[in-house]
């Protein structure tokens, strides 16, 4: 299971549109977007540190790519603007599948079932 979730992550973040792969893998840092209050999908913890299912989802990417994970704060009325802005590459934790994001940006396929699902997602061309 672990795999496909880096598979399709790895789909996401390779064809999205801000920043190319190239770019990506030069700058050696994958910026990840993510709220940081959803828990327990993607929260900030007592110690003040992110933490959650797509935080180690995202982590074990940047493992699996050679790349170090930067998390960008976002929030859940800017996180599309953000996205589309190149704030970040790819944006991970309980983002909802709507059809006005399906429009600007690709969608992975549910990653966990939490009632909205899971979503990573990145700008199409």
């Amino acid at each position: 299971m672990k795999k496909i979730i880096v598979f399709m992550s790895l789909l996401c973040a390779v064809n999205g549109y801000g920043d190319d792969w190239s770019m990506v893998k030069e700058r050696g840092i994958l910026r990840v977007g993510t709220t940081g209050d959803y828990a327990p999908i993607s929260f900030i913890n007592s110690d003040g540190k992110l933490q959650g299912f797509a935080i180690d989802m995202a982590e074990s990417l940047g493992k699996a790519l050679s790349l170090k994970v930067e998390f960008v704060k976002t929030s859940w009325p800017t996180l599309s603007q953000d996205l589309a802005n190149n704030k970040f590459d790819i944006a991970m934790g309980g983002i909802t599948h709507t059809k006005e994001r399906a429009k600007t940006f690709l969608l992975t396929s549910k990653v966990i079932e939490n009632g909205c699902g899971s979503f990573l997602t990145t700008q199409k061309h």
